[in-house]
């Protein structure tokens, strides 16, 4: 008798659980689900290389508290709430937005991650000389090596210093060009500086 009756109260159990769930995952439900789904948004961190795998850490918002979880394709990496991190190599990549109660994919997120360019890593790219050198772009996408980027490192910086040095020249030209002009004005400053400093001292004495 005691085994039937534990048997009757499984049974119960069980279509209990599949009329709620049919409650949950019907039509309407879903719908809104979907809804929500929609504003699932990721950002990335990229956090170094592994295995030849430039990593990113990915981070979603819009899961917590919607019962939504992202999954890959294998659903051996999962993210089930918004403080959850997923790793990821660079590239494009698919994933599933999963509904929890249904455990049903209610949309796919397409995530697009970049190719780092790791010579911005490089020791000449933490000058500040080096502030528009393009090989320093983080997220430059031309494909360089090292003797490439050592290259065009050691004539960037030869024509900067040579465009400085140009500059400098000019400016000492147009002072020797015009050292009668640049005389006049200078002994008026001085002059000017000089009244200044006496009406301020004269004014001083006044008080």
């Amino acid at each position: 008798m005691k085994k039937v009756l534990f048997l009757t109260i499984i049974v119960l159990f069980m279509i209990n659980i599949d009329v709620v769930k049919a409650e949950v995952c019907d039509s309407n439900d879903m719908a809104r689900v979907r809804g929500l789904a929609e504003n699932v948004n990721y950002s990335y961190k990229y956090i170094g290389d592994e295995d030849d795998y430039q990593l990113y850490e990915v981070t979603f918002v819009g899961l917590s508290g919607n019962n939504l979880y992202v999954t890959d394709s294998t659903r051996k990496k999962k993210a089930l709430s918004d403080s959850e991190k997923m790793l990821i190599d660079s590239g494009n990549h698919l994933l599933d937005i999963m509904y929890t109660p249904c455990n049903l994919r209610v949309k796919s997120l397409k995530i697009e991650l970049p190719v780092f360019n790791e010579y911005s890593l490089e020791n000449y790219c933490s000058s500040s000389e080096f502030d528009d050198f393009e090989y320093c772009d983080e997220w430059y996408s031309g494909r360089i090596n090292d003797e490439i980027f050592e290259r065009a490192a050691e004539k960037y910086l030869e024509e900067k210093n040579a465009k400085e040095t140009n500059n400098n020249n000019e400016l000492l030209e147009f002072l020797l060009k015009h050292k009668l002009v640049v005389g006049v004005v200078s002994v008026i400053l001085i002059v000017l500086i000089v009244l200044l400093i006496i009406k301020k001292k004269a004014d001083n004495e006044l008080v």
